[in-house]
Parts: structure tokens; C-alpha cells; sequence
């Protein structure tokens, strides 16, 4: 960082407003807890102090300083760096993995990014876009940066950590003069970002955004509450805190803010975080105003340690470790880091998760859940790592090594169909793997069932109950139902009405169904089939039957024609004659193929057909001997409106017509 001596207007406010505060409060004070005053710890330089602890140092930049500088000590106090700076240090923050620090300059309007082994300077970030830089939250390849361009404004902007020296890209803008940011990555290339900001009336909104690349979607609101001054995201992502009404916290999910737990009495505070699932924070003694004290919880609200002081505290902690540090204010108004060892306690390997299940899925997917391991104790798990095995009992190789902890399921997108697998879980945490959960076993299966549509089997039929029969086979998990459909036609429409999918037909597993059909009427039938893990076949093609209209529905010409009633006859009706020439006629028949319905005998002739007055072709209805409602079935032709004419060809014969059926293509 470049150096310079000029002193920006606001750090100069900042600094005298924390000082009159503190030496208020301090004038105020009760006398201190025995031995709160009695510091071990080393002496940091400067009072408006910025703080921050990554592998194993302490950083410290202080605006009283004349120097400008980021001083970088070990845990004993040994000063082991001096990072030459430049004025306004706003905010130093620790990447959580410890390896970078983030240093927020305010007068560059920059980012300095510190290799916190090396001590030098990895890259830096240009956030002019944003104004003056004050929070950061990183969130895999992203850093997300709170900016403020002037004094009662508010820029958030993202930066790519993959390309070095790149700059900061707006993405949200509001109007408070303090903000808090938190962020995680919540799969591949998916950032959840957290803004809260308070107003001057303490209205604290917070607005929960995802932030992706895609085109048109960069930043997508997806939750948003009002909550008194603050926020805490655990560090895996799994849980986040708010302030709540009588000093409580309110646990929430943080992929819809919903709260899912209360941790009563908990928060009287202005500073905390969650560090492998505990609580740290600062409580002060709102009654008599006379200490601060760093407390330490679980999620369930279990107060696990604590440590008080009579000054003032800022509590510093950093990932895996296990032990809390504190910048402590002595009475000489000096700061020291004092150590609070085991502060965060010992934690056990985290318990073996329960209820794992595994169901095969159509298209030949296996989804796996589980009940989660508690997230609100010390030994919470911070990721789960599912296996796959072909062998009972065999762990076998990693199918998901790194699944977060607040994961409930997780889909196996391709095994091999027809392969039993056996899938086993095991929770990690920061002491360590659980027991293996019960192993579970799934067969993948990707093919639907094959449906075959075997009646109706006649194009026409006399019956008036229509019997529609099928069935199917299945290489994989079993034919498990069917759903049946059907449409119609009339002899006078245009075409066939939509599908109708009778309520009983559906998710049926019977092979059979009936339907009274109507004469005059077509009917087209399909069937398909799903298998027990709900692979889903396409329909069949449609099998049709018609119901042949009765003789008494055509028109006869001249008047040569008897209908006498016949009990064997279909619908027990029917119409003759003897005459040459007589016939029968139907108006506007919407058709391309059509079946006479005769009585045959050793009497019987020939009816000649005729299409819109235009001979067709002749027909012969003898038999040796007599037989009724036999159905001959005619070639089809173009559809068209039709008049269809029956004419009696043969001289002395007999003519019977029982019906005609229209059926259409």
C-alpha cells in the first residue's frame, strides 16, 4: 500500500466521537469485577483501533497512529511486520480460510488483498464505483464489498477474485449510513448475499439477495424483514442470527430468513458471530452500565463461557481454532489481546446422521434424504459425504464429498439402470467423521413399461358396452398403473373430439375398462403405463370402434320399404325389400370409410352404393344360409360430406339393411 500522511475529515470525526463516548462511559463506570483490570495480554498501538486475526496474527491498523501502517504481531506480541499503508484504513477483514486479508482504504477507494503468511500485498481491487470502502463478505470466486460514496449512502458491488487487479461492479445501492454484509456460496457459480443497513430512526431492513452471472439476473431479492441492528452468518452457510424483541436471537434459515429456533435472552449486545456453530458475542449490563463480557452459546442458547471486562471489549476469533481473543481496554485507556483459551470448548466428532433413504426416480435418477444432524451444538457437522457402493456393505467411492451442512437430500443424477446401489452418509465436522449412517439400497430405472391396446378389436361393433382391454411389460421396476383416455366422433362432426380422461381410468391397475357407447358415434381409445418408480410411457396409438347407426336413421325411397320389428336384429329393427331400384339414403355423413350391417341369406342380392349420387360399388349379401347383423366392412375413400345411397341391384332378390356404420379415418 502506498504511503501517505493526510488525514481524511471523517476518520478524524469517527475517532473524536468513539473517544467521547468511551471516556463517558468510563467516568460512568461502577468499579470493575475483581482482576476484569488485571490484563496479561500485550499493548496494541493506537486507540481507534481496526482488528483483525488470521493465521495466527493479529493485524492492526489505528487511525491515531502517525505512521499509517498495519502492524502484524503473533499471538505472544511479538511484532512481526509492519505493512506500510496509507491514511483511512477503514476495515481490515480476515478471509475465512485465514489466508488473505482484506484492507479497506478508504481515501484510494481501493481494496488492498494481504497474503497473511507472506505479509505482502497479493492484489488489489479498484471499489471507486462504490465510494469509500467499509464491509466485506467473500463468497467463493466473489468478494461482495460495502461501499460509501458519500455520507448517508450505501453501494454494494462485486468484485471477481479469479482475475487479479479487477475492479468492483455495482450491483445495489441504498441510503444508510451503516451496513453489515455476509455471504456464502451456495452451489457452483450461486452466491446468497445478505445486506442489512440502519437508518438514523434504527429501522434496520435486511435483504436477502442470490447473485449469479447469468444475463438479466445478476442480483434477485429473494427474502426481506426488518430487524434491530445487526446480523451473523455461520460460517458454513447453515445458520443465521438476527436480533429479536427482549433480547433475544432469532435462529434463522437463511435460505428463506424463516426462524427456526429462539435463543431467549441471548442478545443485549452490538457485536456477534457464529463460529462452528456457537455464538460469540458481546453483552454489556444494560442496568447498571458497568462491564462489557464476551459470551459464548451454542444455538440452543446454552451459555458455555464467558469472559468480563470493565472497559471495553472487541473479541476476535478465526476458523478451526478453539480459543476466543479479546482486545480488552484497560483503565489506561490502552488496548491489550488477551487470550481466552478453550473458549469455544472441544467438540466431539458430530453424531451419525438418521434416517437415510434412497428411492429410485423416472429417468433413472436415485434421490436420497435424510434427517439432519442437529446444527446447533458444538459438535455440528460442517459438511456431510455421501457414498456409493455395487456391494452390500462396502463403502465404496465418494459420490458427493463436500455436500453443506444444512443439506437434507441430494439426487444421484446417473447411475447405471438395473445396478442395486448402496448408499451410505457420514457427517464431517471440525473434530472429525461420524459413525456411518445405515446403509440404504436403490435399483436405478430408466425405461418405462411397454403398453399394448388389445381391444376394441373390431373397426365396428354391434354391442353397445365398448370393452377396452390392455396390458404392458417392464424390464425394470414392475408396471405399477395405467391411465386410459378416449375421444369421439358423431356421423354429422367434423372430427373427433378432444381426449377424455374418465376419473376411474387413471392411476387404474386394471387391465379392462367398459364404455356404453352411443350408435352413430366413433370411439378412439389409448392407454399408457408408468412403472413402480414412475417412469411414464408415451400413449399407444388409438384403437377405434364404431356403433353403426340403425337401419330406422336412413331415408327410404320410394316407398317399397318395410320395418318390421326383429328381435335378433341389431337394435331389433330392420329394413327390407324386394323391389329393383328401392333405396335407402343418409344426408351429410362426415366419413372416409363406412360398414353395411345386412342380414345375409340364400335369398338376398346386391346393394349397389352410391356417394353423392355417384355410383361407388356393388355389394353382394348372399349367403347359404341366413344370418343377421353381419357387418361388411367398405375400402375407405377421401372424407368428404357424403349422401350415402343404398340401392337394391338384383331383380327378385332381397335386400335387408340393419344398419351403417361411419367411421372416419
Amino acid at each position: 500500500m502506498a504511503s501517505a500522511r493526510t488525514r481524511s475529515t471523517w476518520r478524524r470525526c469517527a475517532a473524536a466521537v468513539v473517544l467521547a463516548l468511551l471516556a463517558a462511559a468510563t467516568s460512568a463506570l461502577s468499579p470493575a469485577p475483581a482482576g476484569a483490570d488485571l490484563l496479561s495480554g500485550f499493548a496494541l498501538p493506537g486507540y481507534d483501533v481496526r482488528l483483525a486475526l488470521a493465521n495466527h496474527r493479529v493485524f492492526d491498523a489505528a487511525s491515531d497512529l502517525a505512521d499509517d501502517s498495519v502492524h502484524v504481531y503473533d499471538l505472544s506480541g511479538q511484532q512481526l511486520a509492519t505493512i506500510p499503508g496509507e491514511p483511512d484504513v477503514r476495515a481490515l477483514t480476515a478471509s475465512p480460510d485465514g489466508s488473505r486479508l482484506y484492507v479497506a482504504l478508504g481515501t484510494s477507494q481501493a481494496v488492498s488483498v494481504i497474503d497473511t503468511s507472506t505479509l505482502t500485498e497479493l492484489t488489489r481491487y479498484d471499489v471507486s464505483a462504490l465510494g469509500a470502502p467499509v464491509q466485506f463478505a467473500e463468497a467463493g470466486d466473489r468478494l461482495f464489498v460495502a461501499g460509501s460514496p458519500g455520507p448517508w449512502d450505501l453501494e454494494v458491488g462485486v468484485v471477481d477474485r479469479s482475475q487479479p487487479g479487477s475492479s468492483a461492479t455495482a450491483i445495489y445501492r441504498g441510503d444508510a449510513p451503516w451496513a453489515q454484509l455476509a455471504a456464502f456460496e451456495s452451489s457452483p457459480g450461486v452466491s446468497e448475499l445478505y445486506v442489512t443497513g440502519c437508518s438514523f430512526s434504527g429501522i434496520c431492513p435486511l435483504d436477502h439477495y442470490v447473485y449469479t452471472e447469468e444475463a438479466g439476473a445478476a442480483l434477485q431479492q429473494r427474502d426481506y424483514l426488518d430487524t434491530p441492528r445487526g446480523m451473523a452468518l455461520s460460517t458454513d452457510g447453515s445458520a443465521l442470527l438476527t436480533p429479536a424483541a427482549d433480547d433475544a436471537m432469532s435462529v434463522r434459515d437463511p435460505a428463506d430468513l424463516s426462524i427456526v429456533a429462539t435463543i431467549p435472552g441471548a442478545y443485549d449486545g452490538a457485536w456477534m458471530s457464529v463460529i462452528d456453530q456457537r455464538l460469540v458475542q458481546v453483552a454489556f449490563d444494560k442496568l447498571a452500565n458497568n462491564y462489557a463480557e464476551v459470551q459464548v452459546r451454542d444455538l440452543s442458547g446454552e451459555l458455555s463461557f464467558s469472559y468480563r471486562a470493565g472497559r471495553g471489549l472487541i473479541p476476535l476469533t478465526e476458523p478451526g481454532s478453539t480459543d476466543v481473543y479479546a482486545a480488552v481496554l484497560g483503565s489506561d485507556m490502552t488496548w491489550h489481546l488477551e487470550t481466552l483459551p478453550g473458549a469455544l470448548g472441544t467438540p466431539s466428532a458430530p453424531a451419525g446422521p438418521q434416517g437415510l433413504i434412497a428411492v429410485a426416480r423416472p429417468g433413472g435418477a436415485v434421490a436420497l434424504s435424510w434427517t439432519p444432524v442437529s446444527l446447533r451444538t458444538i459438535d455440528a457437522p460442517t459438511s456431510y459425504r455421501l457414498y456409493r457402493s455395487s456391494v452390500a456393505g462396502a463403502l465404496g467411492a465418494g459420490l458427493a464429498t463436500r455436500l453443506p451442512a444444512t443439506a437434507r437430500s441430494y439426487t444421484d443424477p446417473a447411475p447405471v439402470p438395473g445396478i442395486r446401489y448402496y448408499y451410505t452418509l457420514v457427517a464431517s465436522g471440525i473434530a472429525g467423521d461420524s459413525p456411518a449412517s445405515t446403509q440404504v439400497a436403490a435399483t436405478a430405472d430408466a425405461s418405462a413399461p411397454k403398453p399394448v391396446l388389445t381391444r376394441p378389436a373390431a373397426p365396428v361393433q354391434l354391442a353397445r358396452a365398448i370393452t377396452v382391454s390392455y396390458a404392458a411389460t417392464d424390464t425394470g421396476s414392475g408396471v405399477a398403473s395405467y391411465d386410459v383416455r378416449y375421444r369421439t366422433s358423431g356421423w354429422t362432426s367434423g372430427g373427433f373430439s378432444e381426449y377424455g380422461y374418465p376419473a376411474g381410468w387413471q392411476h387404474t391397475t386394471a387391465t379392462s375398462q367398459t364404455l356404453t357407447g352411443t350408435p352413430g358415434h366413433e370411439y378412439c381409445i389409448s392407454v399408457r403405463s408408468r412403472d413402480r418408480v414412475g417412469n411414464l410411457s408415451a400413449w399407444t396409438a388409438d384403437r377405434c370402434t364404431a356403433l353403426p347407426l340403425d337401419d330406422r336413421s336412413l331415408r327410404t325411397s320410394p316407398l317399397s320399404w318395410a320395418r318390421p320389428p326383429s328381435a335378433g336384429s341389431y337394435l331389433g329393427t330392420l329394413t327390407r325389400t324386394n323391389t329393383l331400384g328401392a333405396q335407402l339414403q343418409l344426408y351429410s355423413a362426415q366419413t372416409d370409410r363406412i360398414a353395411l350391417v345386412v342380414a345375409q341369406c340364400p335369398t338376398c342380392g346386391n346393394v349397389a352404393i352410391y356417394l353423392n349420387n355417384v355410383y361407388w360399388r356393388t355389394v353382394s349379401t348372399y349367403a347359404a344360409t341366413t344370418r343377421r347383423g353381419v357387418i361388411l366392412l367398405q375400402p375407405g375413400f377421401s372424407q368428404r360430406t357424403t349422401t350415402i345411397t343404398l340401392r337394391n341391384a338384383s331383380v327378385g332378390k332381397d335386400l335387408i339393411i340393419d344398419g351403417l356404420g361411419i367411421l372416419r379415418g
